[in-house]
């Protein structure tokens, strides 16, 4: 059997280059996509901009109301059975977090949408689209 052995400057230097990637951010808070939790909800077309609003106040930075509304101005102008996504990289409690949204919209001027983020997060972000369709009797 033949045994491979790597030199220990290479060993060090990979060792060292994941060390640097997880201390100074490059792997520090990002999740995998298996990492995300997913919340899913329906709004008629005409709530989608103060949904994504509620949704963008969770995050301190990445998501706030300037990409809410450009998400909302995008899902106007799709056509029924038309899908698009988006993906933003947030902040949540100090935390670089993903967060990817997916909206449909069908033929009844019905908008599905779905988020994906960090579990905490999307605690939240469930918690605001409750909220929200509570206050205006949804």
């Amino acid at each position: 059997m033949r045994q491979q052995s790597v030199s220990l400057p290479a060993a060090f230097r990979a060792s060292t280059l994941l060390i640097s990637m997880v201390i100074f951010g490059g792997l520090a808070g990002v999740a995998r996509a298996d990492d995300l939790t997913r919340v899913t909800t329906s709004f008629e077309a005409e709530h989608v901009a103060l949904v994504l609003r509620r949704v963008a106040k969770v995050f301190s930075a990445g998501f706030g109301r300037p990409e809410a509304d450009r998400v909302a101005a995008e899902i106007d102008k799709m056509r029924p059975d038309e899908g698009q996504a988006w993906e933003f990289s947030a902040v949540f409690k100090h935390r670089t977090v993903t967060l990817q949204i997916r909206a449909a919209m069908d033929d009844m001027a019905m908008v599905d949408l779905d988020f994906s983020t960090d579990p905490a997060a999307a605690d939240r972000v469930r918690r605001e689209i409750d909220a929200f369709s509570n206050e205006h009797g949804l």
